[in-house]
């Protein structure tokens, strides 16, 4: 993806343009995209003598391209008049849409100008915000991969799946609920909270609250917060 893009989340690129004026650019990867959204309206006459009427949204294709897509759904409904379309509809800019555009590994955002087709709709306004709510949607569905996933825990070497693992929060590391949920339990029971840091012993880092809070009993947690409150006092 390519598009404008603030320090912050990445180093921008600096070009200079043909007016002489620098140019910021910014390229990140992504592995998963917003599907495209298409908005269905049934007259009465559907499915015997009409199409349903649809347009359609998307935040990352320019205007351009979808109306290709308009125009070919059109022509799937021409050809299959009197026949259901919306699941073939689906099925085709599920399957079908990246050869059809000749998309390859890269996208240049831009933003979006006039339609030439009012149901193609460009949902994006601002290359920037874009960028940033794609970014987000691809952290989501990462997590959401990893969820799904069976990973090994460092502590008891057991298999499970990711949605029984916890994050840290002070680090990147990630170990079973039960096993984080056994040993924190220990640490504030016998008080020793200084000890409530990530288990690889090559990071150490503070555990966050956010996890404890997930792995400990609401009585444990409170335990934790008294104690941690006369260890900053």
């Amino acid at each position: 993806l390519q598009g404008n893009r603030p320090q912050q989340f990445t180093k921008p690129r600096i070009e200079r343009s043909k007016s002489g004026r620098n140019v910021q650019r910014a390229e990140v990867t992504v592995k998963h995209l917003p599907p495209l959204t298409l908005h269905l309206g049934f007259p009465p006459e559907y499915p015997s003598s009409a199409p349903p009427d649809f347009h359609l949204v998307c935040g990352w294709l320019t205007s351009e391209q979808l109306a290709q897509l308009c125009a070919a759904l059109d022509g799937q409904a021409a050809e299959m008049l009197g026949s259901p379309i919306v699941f073939t509809w689906a099925e085709f800019l599920k399957s079908d849409t990246k050869d059809l555009l000749g998309l390859g590994d890269s996208l240049a955002l831009v933003a979006s100008d006039d339609a030439t087709d009012v149901r193609a709709v460009a949902d994006c306004v601002d290359p920037l915000a874009t960028m940033v709510e794609l970014l987000r949607y691809d952290q989501r569905r990462e997590l959401e991969c990893w969820k799904n996933e069976v990973h090994q825990c460092g502590i008891c070497f057991g298999e499970k799946a990711g949605s029984l693992f916890v994050n840290l929060g002070g680090c990147a590391h990630n170990f079973c609920v039960e096993c984080m949920g056994d040993m924190t339990k220990l640490h504030v029971k016998e008080g020793s909270i200084i000890e409530l840091k990530c288990p690889v012993p090559d990071c150490r880092a503070e555990l966050g609250s956010r996890m404890l809070e997930r792995v400990l009993e609401p009585h444990d947690y409170e335990r934790w917060e008294r104690l941690k409150t006369q260890q900053i006092l």
